[in-house]
């Protein structure tokens, strides 16, 4: 009788302690994204992010792009439709208005008697005589 108490005793333990950990996972709050789940365990992931997390945790804005572009954060892509107005979470117009800016940055025109050459940031002075014509 003692081998059917003990199993029984066993099986009570198992189910509270399963029981205990539920609870603590649920007083802990859902996980954010990025957060590990199950740190250490051979099934441990990443919360991955949803629209939900980008509309929750960045204020929306409305804005206008100049180019259609998909723009992702944190593999969540949004389509940009050049002139066509969105309301998206800012992290999205954030990685766009630095798009933007590096497109301005990067090599610009410029003219010359012969035509046009392209000047990459960075590239050095540039005087009259390296256009002058080769002969």
């Amino acid at each position: 009788m003692g081998g059917k108490a003990e199993e029984i005793k066993e099986g009570i333990k198992q189910l509270i302690s399963e029981a205990v950990e539920e609870a603590v996972a649920e007083a802990a709050g859902p996980k954010s994204p990025g957060q590990i789940e199950e740190a250490g365990e051979l099934t441990a992931r990443k919360v991955h992010w949803t629209f939900h997390d980008a509309e929750k945790l960045y204020p929306p804005v409305t804005f206008t792009p100049e180019e259609t572009i998909p723009v992702t954060f944190n593999g969540l892509t949004v389509q940009l439709m050049a002139d066509q107005p969105i309301t998206v979470p800012s992290c999205f117009k954030g990685i766009y208005d630095e798009h933007r800016r590096l497109v301005r940055q990067s090599a610009k025109p410029f003219w010359t008697p012969g035509g046009v050459v392209s000047v990459t940031p960075g590239a050095g002075a540039l005087g009259p005589e390296q256009f002058t014509e080769q002969k």
